[in-house]
């Protein structure tokens, strides 16, 4: 049986650590080890990791100083010992059978990237159907975010496609970052239409909360991406553009809402809206975000009145 590294970064979660862990125990393929890396936790997160470590030989316990989610994963790919990665959140949790379905479709296929659906618990379970990939194709379909996204999490990896690849550190949106690179050195990446990761949305995090200048990391990552599409995948370079864009005018509802109306973020998200609206004019979203996107071209402010009339109403506009 070939060793799957699943690695956990925890950082002061023990309301969720336990049911993470246990989640991670219980799986059917149990040729894995268990890579928990505590994140200089302050709370009661490391005492429950260290619990399970004497409980399981599988489970092994790293200490470092705080450095982020991106500087965790790093750390445990640096240790992982396995033939496949497989990257759970410490406030998520996956299904019993995840390890062993991903990693039979995985050989069967002869794939090196297999992902699953992600759910938030709810709905019954259904029978699954298989969709393949090329690196280019996956790719436009990650951007696009119908079918699968940006996260690490509910994907299984040949630990061979992360070779030289790590994941940012100091920045958010590491995931939009790095999965882009490791797609593009697969030649077969399945999808697997089941949910068997379970996602937590947590209250508190910089990415649930209201805008913050941090998000704005995402428009430097975007930039590199767009010249890495250029470069392959020429094709894909309007369908990067799209995703900016959209993201810049989910940011800009988020400061309307915050009742900010001189935040020097603003003029930066107005200009690459502008910048990328040509593409976006022409793309499949809907045409109340394009009529969105072009008032707040055309004068923040009255986009922003816009949108204190309409309050709530418009927040099917990003959609």
């Amino acid at each position: 049986m070939e060793l799957i590294s699943i690695i956990v970064p925890v950082y002061n979660i023990e309301k969720y650590i336990e049911e993470c862990i246990k989640s991670i125990l219980c799986q059917t393929y149990s040729k894995i080890e268990i890579l928990l890396i505590n994140d200089g936790s302050t709370d009661r997160s490391g005492e429950i990791c260290q619990n399970y470590a004497q409980i399981d030989s599988r489970v092994k316990v790293f200490i470092k100083e705080n450095g982020g989610l991106s500087s965790a994963r790093n750390y445990g790919m640096e240790y992982a010992r396995g033939d496949y990665y497989l990257f759970v959140d410490g406030d998520d949790t996956i299904e019993e059978d995840m390890c062993q379905i991903l990693l039979e479709i995985l050989k069967k296929e002869k794939a090196e990237i297999v992902i699953s659906s992600m759910h938030r618990g709810e709905g019954k379970r259904k029978k699954g159907k298989i969709q393949r990939y090329n690196s280019e194709s996956a790719i436009k379909q990650m951007l696009k975010e119908k079918t699968f996204n940006t996260s690490a999490g509910g994907k299984l990896f040949r630990k061979e496609v992360f070779n030289g690849i790590w994941f940012p550190e100091d920045k958010i949106y590491e995931d939009l970052a790095t999965i882009y690179k490791v797609f593009h050195k697969a030649e077969k990446i399945i999808f697997y239409n089941v949910p068997l990761y379970y996602y937590r949305k947590r209250e508190g995090s910089i990415m649930q909360q209201r805008f913050h200048e941090k998000k704005l990391d995402m428009i430097g990552i975007s930039k590199e991406q767009i010249e890495f599409l250029k470069e392959f995948y020429p094709g894909l370079e309007r369908v990067a553009y799209n995703r900016l864009v959209r993201y810049c005018i989910s940011f800009f509802k988020e400061l309307a809402q915050s009742g900010e109306r001189e935040n020097k973020a603003v003029l930066v998200l107005q200009h690459y809206i502008k910048q990328g609206y040509p593409y976006y004019l022409f793309s499949g979203y809907k045409i109340t975000s394009k009529m969105f996107g072009l008032m707040v071209c055309w004068n923040y402010r009255i986009a922003c009145k816009i949108y204190g009339y309409f309050g709530m109403e418009w927040k099917w506009i990003i959609k």
